[in-house]
This record gives C-alpha cells, sequence and structure tokens, in this order.
C-alpha cells in the first residue's frame, strides 16, 4: 500500500556489468570484461608493452583470469590497472 515501507530488504549491484547497456552514459557504456583490457589499453598504450602476450591473451579470454595471472606475478600493476 502506498505509504507502507516494504519488508524486503533493497540490494544495490556493483560491478563491471553495472552500466552495461546503459543509456546516456557518458562518455560512451564500459565494456564488458573481455573487452576491457583492450579500452584500457587504448587508454593507456603503454600497459600493452608491460604486460606479457599470454597474460593479455588471457585477458581476452577472462579478464578475470588475466587479473589472477597479473595479482601473482606482479601485485603492484594489478592495483594500477584496478585505478584505472
Amino acid at each position: 500500500m502506498k505509504g507502507e515501507k516494504s519488508s524486503a530488504p533493497s540490494v544495490l549491484f556493483f560491478g563491471a556489468g553495472a552500466s552495461y547497456g546503459s543509456v546516456d552514459t557518458h562518455p560512451y557504456c564500459p565494456p564488458m570484461g573481455v573487452g576491457l583490457m583492450e579500452q584500457l589499453i587504448n587508454h593507456s598504450p603503454r600497459l600493452g608493452t608491460i604486460i606479457p602476450q599470454r597474460t593479455l591473451e588471457l585477458f581476452s579470454e577472462n579478464f578475470e583470469l588475466g587479473m589472477a595471472e597479473i595479482w601473482k606475478s606482479d601485485g603492484f600493476a594489478a592495483m594500477d590497472i584496478q585505478k584505472m
């Protein structure tokens, strides 16, 4: 009924896909995981030169696998990527 509070809890989702498919997202809608590293490299080309090729391939297959590999080999690089 109008004016009554719901007993259902409110849920707020956060994550890379949270804005996927949104309209009026500026400057553009962020890519999903498989396209995210490509966009990060477009934004900061140096990334493409410091990440080993095999790790870049992991990113294109599954962003989380790529991050796991970066974290194992260089935790500081992982934090830099997360800041982007």
